[in-house]
């Protein structure tokens, strides 16, 4: 066997060894799938850390990035939304009350986003914060229907400038 990670015949079947130190380890898929701390191994992320920029030393398989992108559930307390646009990028509320879409936290200027907004039995307003802006200065409006649901797509254009484009009352 050579320096790193090799595979060795034994009774008809591939085994896997990786040099750690001056010793081989025998490792399986189970263990590499895991987030194993294996001296000399980089960690696989979670789907948190997936998210988080400042995460740079562990890695994500494919479905841990597909898993990355599923909505993130907002809520509203005291008719507001507050949150934070490390957690997601697509986002995903059903409204309750009348609520503010706050200002977002750990805005990135060229990252994009969205926002499904889907109403409940009584039709709620969406008012936003002063970052949101829209063609002609006029920001959408959600549509006033019972179970309907708008989807808000947003580009991050400058520092306290977020971009906002919709679609209203989609299946």
């Amino acid at each position: 066997m050579q320096a790193g990670v090799d595979k060795v015949m034994v009774a008809g079947q591939f085994l896997s060894f990786i040099l750690v130190g001056t010793d081989w380890v025998e490792i399986n898929a189970a263990e590499v799938l895991a987030t194993v701390a294996i001296p000399g191994i980089v960690e696989r992320a979670t789907i948190a850390e997936v998210r988080d920029p400042s995460v740079d030393d562990k890695f994500p398989t494919v479905k841990d990035l597909y898993d990355a992108l599923a909505a993130v559930n907002l809520t509203s307390t005291s008719n507001e939304i507050i949150f934070d646009l490390d957690d997601g990028i697509k986002f995903r509320h059903t409204a309750t009350e009348n609520t503010q879409l706050k200002n977002p936290s750990n805005v990135v200027i060229g990252k994009t986003w969205s926002l499904e907004w889907k109403q409940d039995t009584t039709p709620r307003t969406l008012t936003w914060g002063s970052f949101f802006t829209a063609a002609a200065k006029t920001l959408p409006t959600v549509t006033a229907v019972n179970g309907a649901r708008d989807h808000f797509t947003f580009e991050n254009l400058a520092t306290g400038k977020i971009m906002v484009t919709s679609i209203l009352n989609h299946d």
